[in-house]
């Protein structure tokens, strides 16, 4: 025997054992060597298989109640509130200023009245009446217009807008209506004496607070009487109230006419029952000559006073007048005053 063949049994002699003692699956891992030995091909070994997924639990059913999320809710972000935006701009182009009697022009100064009531120098109208700002305003913002002159009266501020249009009366037509029905009262013709008093009341609203609530509380005198009512009025804190007589007999005047049943004597009311629209009241009134108001003149600086100081244009007492109205009427009148029946209307 050679020196390979004597290896070769020592080896055998080695593995014999050591082969019968193991498991089948090291006789299994033995046999690719085997075949290797022989040249086969070799047989691959089956894959493991892949372990299985996690199954996941099945899902909780929920209620619609649970499952709807509030509009509100935390988990949504908060809705943003709409920007504010700011005023609305207008430009004033025109601004124009007449009389009642005739539309001729006068010369006023124009006020802007913001929503913090601050009164701004905003113009002055020319001779005939007109002025063009061509000034930015906002929609809460409002104008009047003074007269440089006192034969002439404020009017209620309008509210901003491209052209604004001032109707004023004139301090002697108001007057005037003041004086008629002061006459009218004492002639006992109460229908007719609480239209002019309503009248002339309702042109010094913007002007004379004071004086527009003596006439107005005149005209409720009058009205009262003219309805035939004993006790027409009360005193509440400087102001006529109705009693309710006339608060009843007013209420039923109104509703005879087809107006509104306010138990007021508003514009149409003391219409309907002086018979004479604002029309003719305003003819008869200036129809009055100035001599039958000279009496009761007051001088405009006694007026206006410092305020003429403002205006661009110097004070002119011959441009016109104001009146004494408490000389003028006599308040006793209307609480003396005996009705005598329904008078003529």
């Amino acid at each position: 025997m050679n020196r390979t063949t004597v290896l070769a049994i020592f080896v055998i002699s080695l593995c014999l054992p050591g082969c019968e003692r193991s498991t089948g699956s090291s006789r299994t891992a033995t046999a690719p060597s085997r075949e290797a030995a022989s040249g086969a091909a070799p047989t691959q070994a089956p894959m493991p298989a892949a372990p299985s997924a996690p199954t996941s639990p099945p899902a909780t059913p929920t209620s619609s109640t649970s499952a709807a999320i509030p509009p509100n809710s935390a988990t949504q972000p908060p809705s943003r509130k709409p920007a504010v935006l700011p005023p609305a701009k207008t430009m004033v182009k025109k601004v124009v200023v007449q009389q009642e009697e005739n539309q001729k022009g006068i010369v006023a100064r124009i006020n802007k009245i913001t929503a913090e009531d601050k009164r701004l120098y905003f113009g002055l109208t020319d001779d005939q009446g007109t002025a063009s700002p061509n000034q930015p305003c906002d929609s809460s913002d409002r104008f009047e217009v003074e007269p440089t002159l006192p034969a002439f009266l404020k009017v209620a501020p309008k509210p901003c807008g491209e052209v604004l249009t001032f109707i004023v009366a004139s301090a002697h037509t108001t007057y005037a209506m003041a004086l008629l029905g002061d006459e009218a009262m004492k002639a006992g013709d109460f229908a007719k004496a609480q239209l002019y008093y309503a009248n002339a009341a309702e042109r010094l609203s913007a002007t004379s607070i004071s004086e527009s609530l003596l006439l107005s509380n005149q005209a409720k005198i009058a009205a009262g009487k003219s309805l035939g009512s004993a006790t027409p009025t009360i005193n509440v804190n400087g102001e006529e109230v109705f009693t309710d007589e006339t608060l009843a007999k007013l209420s039923a005047f109104q509703a005879s006419r087809s107006l509104a049943v306010s138990g007021k004597l508003d514009a149409a009311t003391a219409q309907a029952l002086g018979g004479l629209d604002k029309r003719d009241v305003l003819t008869r009134a200036t129809a009055v000559p100035p001599r039958r108001l000279e009496v009761y003149r007051i001088d405009p600086a006694v007026i206006r006073g410092s305020r003429a100081q403002m205006l661009d244009e110097p004070r002119k007492s011959s441009g016109g007048a104001r009146y004494d109205l408490k000389a003028m009427i006599d308040e006793k009148k209307g609480h003396e005053a005996k009705a005598t029946g329904l008078p003529r209307q």
